[in-house]
């Protein structure tokens, strides 16, 4: 085999193991996000002018950019938040502080089952625990609101919360 040729088949041989690895990758990536935790929120309006909005945010993203808020937000707009939120968190019970974090860690741990369900024959409301996600559900006669939310991110929320 000529040197020309021996050339041609290492370079395309390098060309096959880069475009093999870099599917792998692609695909590697692709169901670690599928197969992380989701934030899912869909709105579908009810109506001839309804509109739907859908989205899923993996909750690795939100957690993230929970982690780094407190260090990229500048010190003024971080306590300007702070004391909303304090100021918010003031009118519910003294105790509610204190226990949120329990309560979500037992949540956690508890089976699946519906927490909360209200049916006003015009609107229904169902909030469950299922597998690791907290779901809420509402049908109402002008949307239905579906939303999901892992319950680890809501003990990091309640975490930045208790500050």
């Amino acid at each position: 085999m000529s040197r020309g040729a021996r050339i041609f088949w290492i370079f395309t041989g390098l060309f096959a193991i880069f475009v093999v690895g870099s599917a792998g990758a692609v695909v590697l990536a692709a169901h670690a996000v599928h197969s992380m935790p989701m934030i899912e929120v869909s709105v579908r309006e009810h109506g001839p002018e309804g509109t739907h909005i859908g989205f899923a945010i993996p909750a690795a993203a939100v957690g993230a950019g929970l982690a780094i808020a407190p260090h990229v937000v500048p010190d003024e707009a971080w306590q300007e938040m702070r004391v909303d939120l304090d100021a918010e968190l003031a009118e519910l019970p003294p105790q509610w502080r204190e226990t949120s974090r329990e309560m979500i860690r037992a949540l956690a741990d508890m089976p699946d089952a519906v927490l909360v369900e209200v049916d006003d024959h015009q609107d229904h409301v169902r909030v469950e625990k299922r597998g690791s996600e907290l779901v809420v559900t509402v049908r109402s006669s002008d949307a239905d609101v579906d939303v999901t939310v892992p319950i680890a991110l809501l003990d990091r929320v309640a975490e930045l919360v208790d500050g």
